[in-house]
C-alpha cells in the first residue's frame, strides 16, 4: 500500500517487507506471482538493491515490518533493525512481536523501546 504524503509531496509505502530467500511462504509467493515480481523470490535482496528499487518506482519511504506468524519468525525486528540503520532517511522499522507469549512480547518491546535497534512504534502519543 503506497500513499503519497501531501504537505511533503513525498511517496511512502506503508507496508512491506525485505525479500528474503528465507522468508518464502505459501503467501508470500501468491503475493509476489500476482504483483508481477515472482522473479525476486529465492533471492536476498540488500538495503540497496530495494533503495534502487525504490527510487525506480518513486518511492520515497517504505515502512519495513517485522513479522511474526504463530509458530514462526518471518522477518525479525533485528533483520528490520539492520535495514534501517543502513538508510535511515529511506525506511521506518516496524516492530512485531509474538503475541502467542505475551511475557516475551512485552520483553522483546522493552528491548526495542526507546528504539535502540533501529525499530520504531508508529503510536502516536498525541
Amino acid at each position: 500500500m503506497s500513499m503519497t504524503n501531501v504537505s511533503s509531496g513525498q511517496t511512502i509505502d506503508a507496508w512491506a517487507q525485505p525479500v528474503l530467500k528465507d522468508g518464502i511462504l505459501p503467501e508470500v509467493v501468491r503475493l509476489f506471482e500476482q504483483s508481477g515480481a515472482a522473479h525476486l523470490l529465492g533471492q536476498d535482496l540488500s538495503a540497496a538493491q530495494l533503495v534502487e528499487m525504490m527510487d525506480k518506482a518513486g518511492v520515497d519511504r517504505v515502512m519495513l515490518c517485522a513479522w511474526h506468524r504463530p509458530g514462526k519468525w518471518v522477518i525479525s525486528n533485528d533483520t528490520i533493525a539492520t535495514f534501517v540503520r543502513q538508510f535511515p532517511q529511506r525506511f521506518v522499522g516496524v516492530a512485531a512481536v509474538n503475541l502467542e507469549k505475551p511475557v516475551e512480547a512485552v520483553r522483546e518491546l522493552d528491548r526495542l523501546c526507546p528504539p535502540k535497534q533501529g525499530v520504531q512504534f508508529p503510536i502516536s502519543t498525541r
